[in-house]
């Protein structure tokens, strides 16, 4: 009976690690999905009224750089 006992906890343990690295996969995969979305939309268009110069382009830009990397 003890030996079942602790065969039964080592199954135990094994399940819960294998969760874990499950959850730890899907969170990895999530991270993933949203970077490839993010680098393939790329940056939002705006119209040419509302983007006047090269400046506030490059802000823009650089805001979704920034947003990659968060991505990561």
């Amino acid at each position: 009976m003890q030996q079942l006992d602790i065969q039964l906890n080592k199954s135990l343990t094994n399940l819960y690690e294998i969760e874990e690295k499950a959850k730890q996969t899907d969170q990895w995969l999530i991270n993933q999905e949203r970077r490839l979305t993010a680098l393939s939309t790329g940056p939002p268009t705006q119209s040419c009224d509302t983007v006047d110069s090269i400046s506030e382009q490059l802000k823009s830009h650089q805001q979704w750089v920034d947003e990659c990397k968060v991505c990561r």
